[in-house]
């Protein structure tokens, strides 16, 4: 049972299943966010959550790493380099990995120097680096795999990627026990090398005579939790440093995790198409799906089934544009709104006055209207027709429909009377027959021949 140096209190409890290591009820291998109860899902992979759980408020995991990646090759490691030279270690075919670059995957990487102290070194071949084997610890706090770091003949420094979090967790079993002395000159330090300071979790060191393992006494044989806040340290390196010269003196570290109190932020944009969930449920598209985007005409970023159609291609939607036809007749004016041809019906017949020939409706075309001196636009203004024949008078030769021409007809709007007769007088008894030879009564010779 590991010895529990400090404890992160927690909202709630929670249940956690071995392939569900947040309990918030999805799998780890359907959970984008294995380590965050407060979210599942990151449909475009840009690390924010789709959604976020209301009210959730437990820490999230923002970095770690158990040393399940990359998995060990081998019990031994050996330096092949030189004894007396301080510099990064790297890893040897089927050997245990001592460092790690992070490519795939979700674990911290990590690296390793070493620090010569007139020692061998790792050269002699040592138990150092990714372990599986638990004969000494028993068990592993996560998963199948754990660090070791034993037998140094020198100084070793484990060294964890650059991370900013708000506080770190590890465990740590130190190997040894009553027949096993930590010498005065081991040491052990577990420290967060922050940009603007440095948290210092263990400091320990041997002690003189055999059997007294000095600090060192209280870690040894069981596995124990340290954690710290480090939110004031702004981003850094979680450093492991150990000194030792035995083949009994290791230390092994699992379970490194880093974590935030900030509480997670829903992606607006679960896509990342470029339109925002909210808008793209009112445009009808799905969120879900970066293959369907809504249809903007004017560019404007507001979606067309937002903002409605812009008929005029002006840039403003014809909910909001004065003129939607861009014909220069407000909306409000205009008869025909999406016509840039027309504007005005003056008539009301749905036929706008620049197509309709008949403006006003008289059954007077506009053209005749014009001919006869009337306004096209007013029902009101109509041609006189005094013989009903189409023509008005105007225009018309034979006003009176009396077959004789207006300018030979004493009464032009009497059809009862063709002409000027005999005596001088218009109307009578006296006229000219088609033979031109005058009959009847009161018939004067100054009118006409009657010879």
């Amino acid at each position: 049972m590991p010895i529990i140096i400090a404890t992160i209190v927690l909202a709630s409890a929670q249940i956690v299943s071995a392939n569900d290591s947040d309990g918030d009820g999805t799998d780890d291998q359907y959970d984008d966010f294995p380590h965050d109860p407060c979210a599942d899902t990151d449909t475009d992979g840009d690390g924010l959550p789709d959604t976020v759980v209301s009210g959730c408020t437990s820490n999230s995991i923002v970095a770690y790493t158990s040393f399940e990646d990359p998995f060990t090759n081998g019990a031994k490691y050996y330096d092949t380099g030189n004894k007396s030279v301080s510099r990064h270690l790297w890893n040897n075919a089927n050997e245990p990995h001592v460092s790690h670059n992070k490519s795939t995957g979700d674990e911290m990487g990590f690296t390793l120097y070493y620090t010569s102290t007139g020692g061998v070194g790792l050269t002699d071949g040592d138990f150092f680096g990714t372990a599986n084997y638990t004969g000494t610890v028993g068990n592993f706090t996560e998963g199948a795999q754990g660090y070791q770091m034993g037998d140094v003949d020198g100084t070793t420094t484990l060294s964890l990627d650059s991370v900013a979090a708000d506080s770190m967790s590890l465990d740590i079993f130190v190997q040894g026990g009553s027949s096993n002395s930590y010498e005065a000159s081991d040491n052990l330090i577990i420290r967060f090398v922050g940009s603007t300071s440095t948290v210092e979790l263990v400091n320990v060191t041997g002690a003189t005579g055999t059997g007294n393992n000095g600090g060192f006494a209280t870690y040894m044989g069981v596995w124990t939790s340290f954690s710290s806040d480090i939110s004031s340290q702004g981003i850094g390196n979680l450093e492991i440093e150990f000194t030792s010269n035995s083949q009994t003196e290791s230390v092994y570290i699992d379970n490194v995790a880093f974590t935030s109190t900030s509480q997670l932020v829903e992606d607006t944009d679960d896509d990342n198409d470029g339109w925002d969930d909210v808008d793209e449920n009112s445009c009808g598209t799905d969120p879900l799906d970066s293959n369907e985007i809504p249809i903007d005409s004017n560019g404007n970023g507001v979606c067309d089934a937002i903002e409605g159609d812009d008929f005029d291609g002006d840039g403003i939607p014809n909910d909001s544009d004065p003129d939607d036809d861009n014909d220069g007749y407000d909306d409000e004016y205009d008869a025909f709104p999406l016509d840039p041809t027309e504007w005005d019906d003056a008539d009301g017949d749905g036929i706008g006055s620049n197509a309709d020939t008949d403006d006003d409706g008289d059954g007077w075309s506009d053209s005749e209207e014009v001919d006869c001196m009337t306004e096209p636009s007013s029902a009101f203004s109509v041609p006189d027709d005094s013989d009903g024949d189409g023509i008005c008078d105007i225009v018309d030769a034979d006003d009176d429909n009396d077959m004789v021409n207006d300018e030979n007809d004493c009464a032009p709007f009497d059809a009862s009377i063709s002409e000027l007769d005999c005596d001088g007088v218009c109307g009578g008894n006296n006229t000219v027959d088609e033979c031109g030879i005058c009959g009847g009564s009161g018939i004067s010779e100054g009118a006409c021949d009657c010879d």
